[in-house]
């Protein structure tokens, strides 16, 4: 299995996002989270994918900057879609807010002018994983690791070197 890190763009590294994380294994790939711009579709199609190659898109939480695109990625490449569970209301309702504290009520109030998730890339996950799943179905020897913090529904990927894989430390 190879980890293809995407470099930054300028806005990934003013945002504090990270690009998408691609595992090969073969003919098979995965992608982690999936963002809402051509760049990343332009680097998934040059890692070789193609319809039925790309077998998982793995988002590590539900935040609209690491799942934009994952429904149209499915649609496109025939994917599955794989999260954890504490995230769900975040993809399914276009609310970023979901399942997490209070925070900040002016925040709340500006996120959904500010940041858009439209209603037509809200999706359901094909899969749900939690903390010790791991990915040897979908050719990858990756580990799911339950990351407490960001968002509740936050993971991190261990890889066979021990290597922890998490948000934005996999650029």
């Amino acid at each position: 299995m190879q980890l293809h890190r995407s470099p930054p763009s300028g806005f990934d590294m003013l945002a504090g996002c990270c690009r998408p994380l691609l595992a090969v294994h073969g003919a098979e790939r995965i992608t982690c989270d999936s963002f809402y711009d051509t760049v990343e579709l332009g680097q998934i199609e040059g890692a070789g994918c193609e319809p039925g190659k790309l077998k998982l898109i793995l988002l590590t939480y539900g935040d609209f900057d690491h799942t934009g695109n994952a429904k149209y990625l499915r649609e496109r490449f025939t994917s599955k879609i794989a999260m954890h569970r504490d995230d769900l209301g975040m993809v399914e309702r276009g609310d970023m807010f979901w399942n997490r504290g209070l925070g900040n009520v002016l925040v709340k109030a500006l996120a959904p002018v500010l940041f858009q998730f439209r209603h037509s890339g809200r999706f359901s996950p094909d899969l749900f994983i939690e903390d010790g799943y791991v990915l040897a179905e979908y050719g990858a020897s990756l580990k799911v690791v339950h990351l407490l913090g960001h968002a509740r529904g936050s993971i991190g990927l261990l890889t066979d070197k021990g290597e922890l894989l998490w948000r934005s430390a996999y650029q």
